[in-house]
């Protein structure tokens, strides 16, 4: 008879989270929710997260002036990011 080791919970999701790649959705899912902390309400309410995936993480806004506004605050953003989640190691930001 083959004995079954018992995990925890956070155990079982990291390994579902890592067989089928979701990783990068969750960490998404995470970025949304604080996204209007880290940005600001202003940013947060024109400039949208779309995806994250190899430590860069994709935004997109309609206008022109708000992507030049975040070239200049891109360098912020990657670091207050990393600060809320230090396991992320944000790496970049495109538009």
């Amino acid at each position: 008879m083959r004995k079954h080791e018992a995990k925890a919970i956070g155990e079982l999701l990291k390994i579902f989270t890592n067989k089928y790649n979701y990783d990068d959705h969750l960490t998404l899912h995470n970025l949304k929710t604080e996204w209007e902390n880290i940005a600001g309400p202003t940013i947060a309410k024109n400039v949208r997260l779309v995806s994250f995936k190899n430590n860069i993480l994709h935004l997109h806004t309609e206008s022109a002036v708000w992507r030049n506004e975040l070239l200049y605050c891109k360098t912020g953003i990657i670091t207050k990011i990393n600060s809320v989640f230090p396991d992320l190691h944000l790496e970049d930001i495109t538009f």
